[in-house]
């Protein structure tokens, strides 16, 4: 995680050693290049965090009401 640390972004979902991460627009293109290469790397992305749970295979988050 301290690889993350020092990249614009907020950690928005972890689970089996897969994270979801949330970077603004602006700096989409610089973490987008980051986690290109080593351990860490990006699968997908979307503005729909629904889509992106769907095609990494995450559990449904009950909803907060």
């Amino acid at each position: 995680m301290a690889y993350l640390s020092e990249m614009p972004v907020r950690l928005f979902d972890f689970e089996n050693e897969m994270c979801i991460v949330e970077t603004r627009l602006e700096n989409y293109e610089i973490v987008k290049s980051k986690l290109s290469f080593g351990d860490i790397v990006s699968q997908t992305s979307s503005g729909k965090i629904k889509l992106v749970r769907e095609r990494m295979g995450f559990s449904r988050k009950p909803r907060k009401r």
